[in-house]
């Protein structure tokens, strides 16, 4: 197996979920994540704890910015690195998470080199 980086970068919808829909997507959330550490397929995740800074070199001189790297106003939320046989394995791993399910997050999937 291969490992893969998936970053969920989020829609901003979050808060748009109802008080009943929060109770769906906190329990799918917690059998996926259940279920890849129970298939030894998750190796780590993190949430981005608030927020962060990305340095780039403009004119020669490097510059810190504050904003999201993307240049919209909602950010990275969280990363995942797991264990898939190959991308389309990782991309199907990626499109059942429920932050894309319920939330229209964005799922980006990246192989790892070792």
């Amino acid at each position: 197996m291969k490992d893969y980086l998936i970053n969920i970068w989020s829609s901003g919808n979050f808060d748009k979920l109802t008080e009943e829909e929060m109770g769906f997507f906190f329990n799918d959330f917690g059998a996926w994540v259940k279920d890849l550490e129970d298939s030894e397929r998750l190796v780590t995740r993190h949430r981005i704890a608030g927020n962060f800074k990305h340095a780039a070199m403009n004119e020669n001189e490097p510059q810190i910015n504050s904003t999201p790297f993307h240049g919209g106003e909602n950010g990275l939320s969280g990363v995942f690195i797991i264990k898939a046989e190959n991308e389309n394995d990782a991309m199907e791993l990626a499109r059942t998470c429920p932050p894309v399910k319920y939330l229209s997050d964005v799922a980006e999937v990246v192989e790892l080199a070792r």
